[in-house]
Order: structure tokens, then C-alpha cells, then sequence
């Protein structure tokens, strides 16, 4: 009978603790989601996610991978601090993944790990209007039993997270757009106005070079003089200058379609007009992915706006 007693007492005062435990991790979580309000820079309230999750529950460390709308990786936005041989992008869904043990795991994945010392592991995603923006791996030293008050408790955290992140992500694009439009305001020289429009869609759009050829929608022409980019040193863009676009190249596509995205520009398979256009330029200046946008008032095309980045870019 003492035994018995014993057992129940223990198990009653595990629970005890267990809940006590528990009560002040979701507290932890509750003041952490409080610590978005005062942050604004986007990858600031990224970076405090994981670094409060990782207190509020034990973690060794924890990571954020932001997807594209069709579920691609678009960019592993926060690491932790730490670099790892595995990689966590392509598990990504709506649904939150729980590996308690990696040592029973037989997925290679898992394994792996097991391996640089991870021995369980959790994925949460961000979901933003019912849709995944991406998802916050966590990691623990040892095995780790998910509940599912923590569980719930963890996707309500994340969820905060999104939301405050989208919230910066738009207010910061809105300020570069105020101050893109108060400097287009104040120049009244059509060269000005085209320098600063790619200027400003550099600092918004995030890209490292930006190229406005304009055009001339009677003769269905690019015009070379008229040429401006932002990023490019002036002999490349003498040289590009030089290279007019030519009929069968992006920028017809570009003309004609309003819209060009190209993900990777070394996938000829995916795309076989680069071969036929400036890919010998974009080399030059590193570009791995890019978008073409066509300026236009009403039927008329005005222009189009190349915006390029260095790396592989799946454009949300």
C-alpha cells in the first residue's frame, strides 16, 4: 500500500511541476508576441522569434525559412546563429511536424540531426490569411516530449509572428514608396525622373542593379540613349547602351506579356530565350534571377524595368 501511495504521490507532484512548467512557458511565449509591437524592422521581429521561442521552451536553437506562394524556399531568413549540413526548406506545410527523438527516427533526415547533436526537433508554421509564409524549425539538445498545450501554444506564437512580420514587411514598403514619390515630385527633367525611378525600385524592391530601357511605342523601338540603371558601373552601362534588346530577346517578352519573372537564369531548359538575349552582360554583373516589368499609361508602353538580384529567386 505505501508503494502505491507513493507512485500516486510522485506522479501527482510530476504533474504538479510538469504544469507549473508549462504555465511559465506559455507566459514566456504570451510576453514575447507583446515584444512585437515595438520592433519594425521585419527581420528584427524574425530574429526575436526565434531567440525568445528558444528561451521560452529550452531549445538549443531554431531557424525561419520563408516560402513563396508556390510553397518554393524563397530564404532562410534567420539561422540562429548556427550553421547545419541539413537542410529543413522543402518540409514545409501547413501542419506542424514533431520529432520527440531523432535517435528512433530512420528518415535520412533525422538521422542527420541525430548526427550534429539534435535530439528532437519541431517545425511551426507561419501562416498568414490560412497560407504558409515559411515556418520556424526548433531544435532541442536532447529528446523532447511535445504536448499538446505546448504544441497549440507554439503555433499561436508563430502565427503572432507572421502577422507582425507582415505588418513590417508592408509599413516598410509604403515609407520607401512615400519617399520614392516625394523625390519623383521634385524633378521636372524626364532623365531625373527616370534615374530616380530606378533608384527607388532598387531601395523597395531590394535588388541589387536595376536597368529602365525606354521605349518607343510608334516605332516599336528601344530607345539607348534614354537608358538609366541604378548599381551598374557607367562602362558596363556604356557597353549595355550599345547592346540595344533585340526582337526575340526578355525584353519583347516583356513588351508584349507586361511581366517577366525568370527564377534561375542558368535553367536554359525553363528558359530558352536567355540564350537570345543579354546573358552575357547579366553574367558580368552576377545576376542569378530577375524580374521584367513593363511601363505602361493605358495601351501604351513606355518602358520596361529590370529588377536583378544575385541570387536564385522565387519572387513571392
Amino acid at each position: 500500500k505505501d508503494g502505491i501511495v507513493y507512485e500516486t504521490l510522485r506522479s501527482q507532484l510530476s504533474s504538479a511541476f510538469w504544469a507549473i512548467n508549462l504555465n511559465q512557458y506559455l507566459k514566456s511565449l504570451y510576453e514575447a508576441t507583446s515584444s512585437f509591437l515595438s520592433l519594425q524592422e521585419p527581420q528584427d521581429i524574425l530574429k526575436d522569434t526565434v531567440e525568445r521561442a528558444c528561451i521560452a521552451v529550452g531549445a538549443k536553437w531554431a531557424k525561419i525559412i520563408l516560402i513563396n506562394k508556390e510553397g518554393r524556399p524563397q530564404r532562410l531568413a534567420i539561422d540562429g546563429n548556427r550553421r547545419s549540413t541539413f537542410s529543413t526548406s522543402m518540409l514545409i506545410n501547413n501542419e506542424p511536424i514533431l520529432i520527440n527523438n531523432t535517435q528512433k527516427e530512420t528518415a535520412l533526415l533525422y538521422q542527420q540531426m541525430n548526427k550534429e547533436g539534435i535530439g528532437a526537433a519541431g517545425c511551426f508554421p507561419l501562416l498568414l490569411r490560412g497560407k504558409s509564409i515559411g515556418a520556424m524549425w526548433i531544435f532541442f539538445e536532447k529528446s523532447h516530449r511535445f504536448s499538446s498545450s505546448e504544441v497549440n501554444a507554439l503555433k499561436l506564437y508563430v502565427n503572432q509572428a507572421a502577422i507582425a512580420y507582415d505588418n513590417a514587411r508592408r509599413m516598410k514598403a509604403l515609407k520607401h514608396l512615400h519617399l520614392a514619390a516625394q523625390k519623383l515630385a521634385g524633378v521636372n527633367d524626364v532623365q531625373e525622373v527616370l534615374k530616380q525611378i530606378v533608384q527607388s525600385a532598387c531601395e523597395v524592391l531590394q535588388a541589387h542593379t536595376t536597368i529602365l530601357w525606354s521605349y518607343d511605342n510608334d516605332r516599336e523601338v528601344f530607345i539607348p540613349s534614354e537608358l538609366v540603371a541604378e548599381g551598374i558601373a557607367p562602362d558596363l552601362l556604356e557597353k549595355l547602351r550599345e547592346d540595344e534588346p533585340g526582337p526575340d530577346g526578355t525584353a519583347s517578352i516583356v513588351v508584349e506579356q507586361g511581366y517577366l519573372q525568370v527564377t534561375d537564369v542558368n535553367n536554359a531548359t525553363k528558359y530558352p530565350y536567355l540564350n537570345v538575349s543579354s546573358g552575357g552582360f547579366r553574367k558580368k554583373l552576377g545576376v542569378q534571377s530577375f524580374q521584367g516589368i513593363a511601363l505602361k499609361t493605358g495601351n501604351e508602353t513606355l518602358g520596361i524595368l529590370y529588377i536583378n538580384c544575385l541570387l536564385i529567386n522565387y519572387f513571392s
